[in-house]
């Protein structure tokens, strides 16, 4: 009987566990094309939060556990996209089953903010369950990554000439997104190469989406010779919430790529001032007409709905404002702070 109430209390709440949290969700969005017809979930992960797990409580009865499959995607902003998603596990590659295992992403550093897509191949007798996801606050440190996003095509490349002097095309590049409340301290290039150790990097300030003629090329990381160095970037005071991107030249007598890593710190030492420890609450949760947001910090707060699309920015210049919601349809909905501590409410 406990076990059972304990698992009745999880099921509709979420758990923190110290500094963790795992939200469970029921049901899917809809039907991806992208995927073939299998239905999927939306899961928007909040700046100045990290994603550590998943779990997929599914069933597909009448398959071999090896067809037992689901797919988890992450990609950076607000809105998903497919062009842009990144893929850590592969069904294809894994011959057991997927279901009812914690799948452990910490080394995949995804920090928001950016959107989960889990797909389930509901049109071949696959069922939904439940959802899992374990996130926790990002409080900065040394991040590596051991593998390039992407290469930057002609346009990129001739028009704003990565590295020392225009390039050629073929260029790799890693983007990494840097959270609101942390600023970049260093960064450390382990490629090898046989002869000009050479790469850059630049950083686009306020971007969810990377853009170049929003960025700006990084005096310290238009780098000659400075491979497996550490490069001190703190006098560029790079302020997150934004996307560094680093190139190297991996198309013409290439350069292998190690791992690129980034040194990023708090912009404050006081946790529950940057992370979910904040002081901000929401009443009456759930609501139907009305809410009041209490909190000490005032500034501009934002409204994003599950899917992560913003809703509106709302300003705050007193300890509590009164918010009318009775527009809004029925769902869950993110009230975000600039600093990124966030808090959810329900709109009946």
């Amino acid at each position: 009987m406990k076990r059972a109430l304990l698992i009745f209390f999880l099921a509709l709440s979420s758990i923190s566990l110290f500094s963790q949290t795992v939200n469970w969700y029921y049901m899917p969005d809809g039907v991806s094309n992208d995927w073939g017809g299998w239905e999927y979930k939306d899961i928007f992960i909040p700046s100045g939060m990290m994603v550590d797990s998943v779990y997929g409580s599914f069933k597909r009865p009448g398959y071999n556990i090896d067809a037992h499959d689901y797919i988890f995607s992450f990609n950076n902003g607000t809105t998903y996209n497919s062009s842009t998603n990144s893929i850590p596990f592969s069904y294809s590659s894994i011959n057991t089953t997927m279901y009812n295992i914690w799948f452990d992403l910490t080394m995949s550093n995804y920090i928001g903010p950016g959107m989960i897509r889990v797909g389930l191949p509901t049109n071949a007798s696959a069922t939904w369950d439940s959802l899992g996801v374990s996130t926790s606050p990002y409080t900065g440190g040394t991040d590596c990554y051991s593998s390039p996003s992407d290469t930057c095509n002609s346009v990129e490349c001739d028009t704003y000439g990565v590295g020392p002097g225009p390039q050629p095309t073929g260029w790799a590049y890693k983007e990494i997104v840097i959270p609101s409340g942390f600023s970049i301290d260093s960064i450390n290039a382990h490629f090898s190469r046989s002869n000009q150790d050479i790469y850059s990097a630049y950083y686009c300030p306020g971007c969810t989406v990377f853009d170049f003629s929003s960025s700006t090329l990084l005096t310290g990381a238009n780098i000659v010779n400075q491979y497996n160095d550490w490069v001190d970037l703190t006098s560029e005071s790079l302020i997150g919430n934004g996307i560094l991107r680093v190139f190297a030249p991996t198309q013409a007598d290439p350069v292998v790529w190690d791992s690129i890593c980034v040194s990023i710190s708090p912009l404050t030492t006081d946790l529950s001032e940057l992370f979910a420890l904040s002081d901000m609450s929401i009443f009456p949760n759930p609501t139907s007409n009305n809410i009041t947001i209490s909190s000490s910090k005032n500034g501009v707060l934002m409204l994003y709905n599950i899917m992560g699309k913003e809703i509106r920015s709302i300003v705050k210049s007193e300890k509590q404002i009164l918010l009318n919601v009775a527009n809004l349809n029925s769902g869950v909905y993110f009230i975000q702070e600039s600093n990124g501590n966030t808090v959810k409410f329900i709109k009946n």
